[in-house]
């Protein structure tokens, strides 16, 4: 009488090569991830890049610019826009901010110091217990004066002028 199955030694050998290959394949998964989200930020940067310049055009500053008619999540008072675009301050993998350059304070604020006549838009990372949630992804800026870069370093696009010397354009 002839059995039918698999032997306990072949159900060993094809969870073994299934795990090599799960092993393979999750480093290019989270790494194609996290160029899929540095994608969307940027994206979101450059499109409130061009909304600024509009503004600008039809009020002759960027003082008061409000992008809450795209995006309803933008916090006025402080400037900021949590990344993917429903996320909160917990689930957010980026936090955009707009700023008057001069001043440091939300573009949006109204407070009188902004004088709205340069901006700095800031992505950074979210940060994670003790580290970052996507710590091999980048920070980015983006200014009204040309400034366009990005940069591994954490902290260090909040002085709103530069990348650092470790940096990336884009």
């Amino acid at each position: 009488m002839k059995k039918n199955g698999f032997t306990l030694i072949e159900l060993m050998i094809t969870l073994m090569v299934m795990a090599i290959i799960a092993a393979i394949a999750y480093p290019s998964y989270t790494s194609y991830i996290e160029k899929k989200d540095l994608a969307v930020a940027k994206h979101t940067a450059l499109q409130l890049a061009a909304e600024l310049e509009k503004f600008k055009n039809k009020n002759f500053s960027y003082k008061g610019f409000d992008p809450t008619y795209l995006y309803s999540r933008y916090n006025k008072s402080t400037g900021l826009l949590y990344l993917p675009i429903d996320s909160t301050a917990t689930t957010a993998l980026f936090q955009l901010s707009i700023k008057d350059v001069s001043s440091g304070l939300a573009i949006s604020s109204g407070n009188t110091a902004v004088t709205g006549q340069n901006w700095a838009i800031t992505v950074e990372r979210m940060p994670l217990t003790g580290d970052l949630k996507q710590p091999k992804n980048y920070d980015l800026l983006l200014t009204s004066t040309g400034i366009k870069c990005m940069t591994r370093t954490a902290n260090i696009v909040k002085g709103l002028t530069s990348c650092g010397d470790n940096h990336a354009d884009w």
